[in-house]
């Protein structure tokens, strides 16, 4: 059930897209908190339930989905914590990070202008974060430094608007 089954008067304001990837990153960080294997398991298990994997791509982080932030955390939890499991899910976030630099995906960067919206502005934001954190994970170097270039330029440029 979404919110907006819940409360239908707010169908048009807060439309949620769903509670899986809520649950997933839930049992990642719960997975994390408590050292349990099975918990971070759980989380693939939601992620394929609810087909994440066929939304990633287009998605953002946001108010309303946390789907971009799953394996960027999963591959987190298994460079830091190996013996928790959850190896794969580094590369969905380096194929969604790949999409957030290209442009192609659902993620943006505003390559150095002030987004029109605040919407607009707070995913762009949290575009620049993920990729920031995900290139703490140990990646190749080609891709960590081009994820790492844009994340910064970005948080350089979106900064340098606001003075």
């Amino acid at each position: 059930m979404t919110y907006q089954t819940s409360v239908p008067a707010v169908t048009d304001s807060y439309p949620s897209s769903g509670y899986g990837d809520d649950l997933a990153i839930a049992a990642l960080w719960l997975g994390l908190a408590q050292n349990d294997p099975t918990l971070v398991a759980q989380a693939k298990g939601y992620f394929d339930q609810f087909h994440l994997d066929q939304q990633l791509q287009d998605s953002a982080f946001n108010w309303d989905s946390v789907l971009p932030g799953i394996p960027i955390l999963g591959s987190q939890i298994y460079h830091s914590h190996p013996q928790l499991g959850g190896d794969g899910w580094q590369t969905q976030a380096e194929a969604y990070l790949d999409g957030v630099v290209s442009g192609k995906g659902g993620g943006k960067l505003t390559k150095g202008q002030v987004a029109p919206s605040i919407r607009d502005s707070m995913l762009t934001g949290r575009s620049r974060w993920i990729a920031l954190l995900q290139t703490d994970v140990e990646f190749g170097e080609l891709e960590s430094g081009d994820q790492r270039c844009h994340a910064v330029e970005e948080i350089r440029c979106h900064c340098d608007s606001r003075r």
